[in-house]
């Protein structure tokens, strides 16, 4: 799968590579309790110096949202394997929450997504208890499509087709 060749933007947002002067970001992200409510708790100093310990560089599916008037990095969007299929995810700053970025980034890394690769689905999982969060992806057109305990706390995964890719299940 091609990296991403380009910035993305839209009138609000550039999405981009991450890269180590986004060091700042990731701390800020990890360490928030706000943000880290549904992952498991914010992260401890150690843990972050720990995650970051080597540089960061230019990795697939591993994106940073830029507000275009500020340029002022304030999320991250990010495609993995990890639990086997395409997953996205996304943690924004709280001070961020409530403007729709969340939902425009994620919204432009799938777009980019059907073109760039072949895989006809993609999904995000999120905990049951977390609204926001499945209202964000609800509204993206993804839907429900399995359950599981992660956390200690009930997990939802969403899964979006391919516009045109019928899903198997009846």
């Amino acid at each position: 799968m091609p990296w991403l060749p380009e910035p993305l933007h839209s009138d609000r947002l550039m999405v981009r590579g991450l890269s180590d002067i986004d060091r700042p970001l990731l701390t800020a992200l990890m360490r928030s309790p706000d943000v880290r409510a549904f992952l498991g708790g914010a992260m401890t100093a150690e843990q972050v110096t720990e995650t970051l310990a080597g540089p960061i560089g230019r990795q697939w599916g591993v994106f940073c949202v830029v507000r275009s008037d500020s340029a002022e990095p304030i999320g991250t969007v990010t495609l993995s394997r990890d639990r086997g299929e395409l997953e996205i995810a996304y943690q924004f700053l709280p001070e961020h929450w409530g403007h729709g970025f969340a939902r425009e980034a994620v919204q432009m890394v799938v777009d980019w997504l059907w073109d760039a690769a072949a895989d006809d689905r993609v999904i995000a999982v999120t905990q049951a208890a977390h609204d926001r969060s499945r209202a964000l992806l609800e509204d993206l057109g993804m839907r429900v499509v399995d359950e599981f305990e992660e956390f200690g706390a009930l997990q939802k995964v969403y899964e979006l087709r391919r516009p045109g890719v019928a899903s198997n299940e009846t």
